[in-house]
C-alpha cells in the first residue's frame, strides 16, 4: 500500500508540475500574444504616421498645382478677351460692308428704273455705263465681304480652339481640386 500512496503522491506532484507547467506556458503564451498586439499595433501607428506624410506631401504638392492653374488660364483668358474685342471689330466692319451692298443695291434698282424709262440710245448707253459701273462696285463689296467673313470665320475658330484648351485646364484643375478633398477628408 506504501507503494500505492507512494505513486498517488507521485501523481499528484507530477499534476502539480504540469499544471505549473501548463499555467507557465499559458502566462508566455498571452505574454507573446501582448508582445504581438504591442509589436502590430507599434507597425499601424507607423503605418498611419508614414501615410499621413505622404499624404501631407501629396496635399502640398497638389496645392502648388493648383497654384499654377491660374498661371496656366490667364494667358488664354487674355487671349480670348483680345479675340472676342477683334471679332467684334471685324462684325462692325462687315455691318458696314453689308450698308455699302445695301446702297448699291439701292443705286442699282434706281439705275435700272431710270434705263427702263430712258428715250435715246445715248441716255440708254449712259445708264448702261453707269449699271457696269455700280456691278463693279457690288462685285467689289461682295470680296470685301467675304474677306471679312473668311477673317470672323478664322478668328471664332481661334475661339473655339481656345475654349477647349481652357476647358481641359478646368477639367484638369476640377480633378486636382476632388483629390485634394480626398486627400484632405484622410487627414
Amino acid at each position: 500500500m506504501a507503494g500505492v500512496i507512494k505513486t498517488y503522491e507521485e501523481e499528484k506532484r507530477l499534476e502539480g508540475i504540469r499544471k505549473i507547467e501548463e499555467e507557465r506556458k499559458r502566462q508566455i503564451e498571452e505574454a507573446r500574444r501582448k508582445e504581438e498586439a504591442i509589436q502590430r499595433a507599434i507597425e499601424e501607428k507607423k503605418r498611419r504616421e508614414e501615410e499621413d506624410i505622404r499624404l501631407k506631401q501629396e496635399k502640398e504638392a497638389l496645392e502648388k498645382e493648383l497654384e499654377k492653374f491660374q498661371e496656366r488660364k490667364a494667358p488664354l483668358e487674355t487671349e480670348k478677351a483680345q479675340l472676342t474685342n477683334k471679332e467684334t471689330q471685324l462684325e462692325s466692319a462687315l455691318e458696314r460692308v453689308s450698308e455699302k451692298e445695301t446702297e448699291i443695291e439701292s443705286d442699282e434698282a434706281n439705275v435700272e428704273e431710270r434705263e427702263k424709262l430712258a428715250k435715246g440710245t445715248s441716255e440708254k448707253k449712259e445708264i448702261e455705263t453707269e449699271r457696269w459701273k455700280i456691278e463693279e462696285k457690288r462685285r467689289n463689296v461682295e470680296r470685301e465681304r467675304w474677306d471679312w467673313e473668311e477673317e470672323i470665320s478664322k478668328v471664332k475658330t481661334q475661339l473655339r480652339d481656345l475654349d477647349l484648351k481652357y476647358q481641359r485646364i478646368l477639367t484638369e484643375e476640377e480633378t486636382k481640386k476632388e483629390t485634394q478633398k480626398r486627400i484632405l477628408a484622410r487627414l
